[in-house]
C-alpha cells in the first residue's frame, strides 16, 4: 500500500515536471504543455534508474522505473514519432526481456523483446531519423538476436 502511494506520487511529480516554458511544446493529454526533449529525458532518466535496480537484483523497483519510462512515452498522444523517444522505449523493453526472464517469465520476455523490435523498426524506418541513430538502432536489435 506504502509502495503503491510512493508509485502514484512519483508520476504526479513526472506529470507536474513535464510542463515546459519554451515555445517547442504540444499540449498533452492533461491539457499541459510538454517539451518533447522533455519527454526523452525523463524516459532516458527512468530507464536508466530501472537499469540499477536490475543490476541490484531488485526486480519489482526495477520494473517500476522501466513501467514509469513507458508511461512518460506516451504522454503527449498527439506527438509524432520522436525516433530518440521510441529508442530509449526499445532499450526499456529490452530491459524488460531481461528482468522477465530472471523471474522465468518467459512468455512476457519473449512479448517485451518483440515491443523492442518493433520500436527498432519505427527508429529505423523513420525519415527523421538521423543516420547515426539507425546505425545505433540495427546494431542493438542485432545484439538482442543474438540474446
Amino acid at each position: 500500500m506504502e509502495e503503491d502511494i510512493a508509485l502514484d506520487s512519483r508520476r504526479h511529480k513526472l506529470r507536474r515536471g513535464l510542463r515546459a516554458p519554451k515555445a517547442s511544446v504540444t499540449r498533452c493529454r492533461w491539457g499541459r504543455t510538454v517539451s518533447p526533449l522533455a519527454i526523452a529525458w525523463i524516459v532516458r532518466l527512468y530507464r536508466l534508474s530501472g537499469r540499477q535496480y536490475l543490476e541490484l537484483d531488485k526486480l519489482d523497483p526495477a520494473i517500476e522505473r522501466f513501467n514509469l519510462a513507458l508511461d512518460a512515452r506516451s504522454f503527449d498522444e498527439t506527438l509524432e514519432l520522436m525516433p530518440s523517444i521510441e529508442y530509449e522505449a526499445a532499450v526499456v523493453y529490452a530491459n524488460i526481456s531481461a528482468l522477465e526472464h530472471k523471474r522465468r517469465n518467459y512468455d512476457l520476455a519473449n512479448d517485451a523483446k518483440q515491443k523492442a523490435f518493433k520500436s527498432l523498426e519505427l527508429v529505423v524506418n523513420s525519415t527523421d531519423s538521423t543516420p547515426e541513430l539507425k546505425q545505433k538502432a540495427d546494431s542493438f536489435k542485432h545484439s538482442i538476436e543474438q540474446r
